[in-house]
């Protein structure tokens, strides 16, 4: 059982492999640590956080095109408050149009559900994925490119 260095997503782990999925730490692996610490020709690791790492490589991509897609948008103006006000009326009455008729007694057939899916569904996901978009861009100017490269990593 070898010391290694093994690299994860932006941290270097100086750890002794014990059994199958443990990890032991070593005196050798901190002081390996240590020596990175203070060595003057140390590498600038990109900072990521837990949470602002993707879990899945498809959920990643998603992740990736959807902020390179609101980056490609709004890099060049603010987006619109009215939007989600708009989205989540939209949202709001037709729930409440379809909510009122099944209380009344209304089923419906498999198109009508889809329609009604659609027209629910649809706006609201829509709201909120437009407010996280307005929501990150009121950060900083630059907020929506650099959650672009943080999510294309």
């Amino acid at each position: 059982m070898a010391h290694h260095m093994e690299w994860r997503g932006g941290i270097v782990n100086y750890d002794r492999a014990v059994g199958p999925g443990v990890r032991e730490r070593s005196f050798w692996g901190l002081a390996a640590k240590a020596h990175l610490k203070t060595s003057a020709a140390k590498v600038a690791l990109p900072e990521t956080r837990r949470y602002d790492r993707p879990k899945v490589e498809i959920e990643g991509g998603m992740r990736a095109a959807f902020w390179r897609f609101a980056h490609q948008h709004y890099h060049g103006r603010k987006p619109l408050f009215l939007v989600d006000v708009a989205a989540f009326t939209w949202f709001a009455f037709f729930a409440l149009i379809y909510g009122a008729a099944l209380l009344a007694g209304w089923l419906p057939d498999f198109i009508e559900a889809l329609v009604g899916l659609f027209l629910i569904g649809g706006p609201l996901m829509l709201g909120v994925l437009h407010r996280r978009i307005r929501i990150e861009a009121a950060k900083s100017p630059d907020a929506l490119y650099r959650k672009r490269l943080l999510t294309s990593r």
